[in-house]
């Protein structure tokens, strides 16, 4: 039986990377660090949307809410370039 599988968007594995050191992992410990109301907005990147068989985009919101509250280096976070911390 063939399973179609879409890979993680690079974008969402560096978020996820971010929840791992930040929050071991948990996505409630780290919507209140970054000060997101509803964990289920992150949630959602790492589970494939069925109707398009495709993976969310990580929201506006959450980019902000990351760069606002952490010190991550945007242009790792966006293009995967650079160093993930801020100097």
């Amino acid at each position: 039986m063939k399973e179609n599988r879409q890979k993680l968007p690079e974008l969402t594995k560096r978020v996820q990377e971010i929840i791992t050191d930040y929050a071991k992992g948990n996505i409630t410990k780290f919507v209140s660090i970054i000060n997101i109301d509803k964990p289920q907005k992150v949630n959602r990147l790492f589970h494939l949307d069925k109707r398009f068989n495709s993976y969310p985009t990580v929201s506006t919101d959450i980019i902000v809410a990351i760069g606002s509250h952490l010190p991550i280096n945007m242009n790792w976070l966006l293009l995967g370039e650079g160093k993930k911390l801020k100097d």
